[in-house]
C-alpha cells in the first residue's frame, strides 16, 4: 500500500462537485466492522446513502490486507455486474 497509495488532498473536502456519479452509476462498499479509523457504522450509513451493494467483513481499516480473498472475489462480482460501454 506504500507504495501505491498517494498522498491525500485535503483540497478536495472543500471542492463543489456537479454530478455525484453515485446517483446515477451502480456503486460498490466494503465495511470493516472492526475498523477503528472510520466507524463502521458511519461507514454502513454512507453504502445506505450511495445504495451500494455492500460486503461487511471483520477487518480493521485494510480488508484488502486482512481478508484480500474476500475483496477480490467482491471486486470481481462489481466488474461482472457492470458493462463498458
Amino acid at each position: 500500500m506504500l507504495a501505491t497509495q498517494g498522498p491525500w488532498a485535503a483540497s478536495c473536502t472543500g471542492e463543489k462537485i456537479s454530478k455525484a456519479a453515485w446517483k446515477t452509476k451502480p456503486s460498490w462498499y466494503i465495511v470493516a466492522s472492526e475498523d477503528r479509523m472510520i466507524n463502521p457504522d458511519l461507514q454502513q450509513i454512507f453504502a445506505t446513502t450511495i445504495q451500494a451493494t455492500t460486503l461487511t467483513v471483520k477487518s480493521s481499516h485494510v480488508p484488502m490486507v486482512s481478508q484480500p480473498d474476500k475483496v477480490a472475489a467482491f471486486i470481481l462480482k462489481a466488474v461482472s455486474h457492470v458493462s463498458i460501454r
